[in-house]
């Protein structure tokens, strides 16, 4: 049994929560190959729009305590954070730095960050002439992020929680995939934005390369903490339900994801255990010496950075980012 249950609640059959198609179960078996959750999950997708949706539902105390107390972060610091990198020329454009929801931010507005972590986002607005917000669900984040005086709250945000039509931006990196009721929380973000004011996100692309080819060891499942993986489809029929317009959809992606899925790959431990990749503090394992000899191969040679950049362009990348906008009016 979870540590959540009974109160986590598994659906053994469900429709699509974004067009209502009939879903059909992953193949795979899946279970924490990060951190180390106990149990197996199953994700169902549905066969009209390609959305896949985890059969599990938690509270928001409960997601609270599987951040705080299951994420690898209760340790660090934030003066043990590496600096955000620059975000031009031409390494910027190989290692695919705006693939980040934050750096489409322009300066002087104001801004909610929604999932900010220890607040480095928060800071590069704030240092940008930004009115910036943050909010966190993990205790442990948000509380190094107020040490170092930045103004992030802890909790689940819900649009209640802020003024109506206050931000002119409101930003989710590799958030959105966390979120209970997706259509909901989009409707929030649609709410505390300005009329004219832009969403952006960025969020695993279950519809890219990456699912299909690694199957069951794509980096992107990720259960029980990603509860919805979008397809181009899913988040533009989503965000229309929503109440927000489309204006772009692409696939833009890190390179560092290419080399975190080829860890992830080689070094997948068996359920119930931490990764001694993803979670080496509390790992029993080790990654094995020839699999980082053959990353830095890898990375000298560009082999990472040039195959996130191919499937980007072939719009097959692993994470999109979507701009979306509330109407002027209505």
């Amino acid at each position: 049994m979870n540590p959540l249950s009974p109160s986590a609640r598994v659906f053994p059959h469900m429709r699509c929560q974004v067009c209502g198609g009939a879903t059909r179960e992953q193949a795979h078996r899946f279970y924490d190959d990060r951190f180390g959750y106990p149990g197996t999950f199953s994700f169902f997708r549905c066969r009209r729009c390609g959305h896949v949706r985890l059969a599990a539902d938690f509270s928001d105390a409960e997601l609270e305590t599987l951040y705080s107390d299951w994420y690898p972060r209760a340790a660090s610091t934030w003066e043990g954070l590496e600096p955000l990198p620059a975000e031009t020329g031409y390494r910027a454009w190989l290692e695919g730095y705006r693939s980040g929801a934050f750096r489409w931010v322009p300066r002087e507005v104001s801004i909610l960050d929604i999932g900010c972590g220890f607040g480095q986002t928060v800071d590069y607005h704030l240092r940008r002439g930004c009115d910036a917000v943050g909010i966190e669900p993990d205790a442990h984040a948000a509380a190094e992020a107020q040490r170092h005086g930045l103004p992030v709250r802890q909790g689940v945000f819900h649009a209640s929680d802020f003024e109506p039509a206050s931000f002119d931006f409101v930003t989710l990196d590799q958030v959105l995939e966390h979120a209970l009721d997706p259509a909901r929380f989009l409707a929030d973000v649609a709410a505390v934005l300005r009329p004219g004011g832009q969403a952006i996100i960025s969020t695993p692309n279950v519809g890219g390369y990456g699912a299909r080819l690694f199957r069951d060891r794509w980096i992107n499942w990720h259960p029980p903490y990603h509860i919805n993986l979008f397809t181009r489809s899913s988040i533009r029929r989503l965000s229309v339900r929503s109440g927000l317009q489309v204006q772009s959809v692409r696939t833009l992606t890190a390179s560092a994801w290419a080399r975190y899925q080829w860890f992830h790959w080689f070094t997948r431990p068996p359920e119930g255990v931490p990764s001694p990749y993803w979670d080496k503090g509390r790992s029993p394992l080790t990654v094995p010496h020839r699999v980082g000899k053959a990353a830095e191969w890898i990375d000298r040679a560009n082999g990472f950075q040039l195959s996130a950049r191919a499937t980007d362009a072939l719009g097959i990348g692993d994470n999109m980012l979507a701009i979306l906008a509330r109407p002027e009016r209505g």
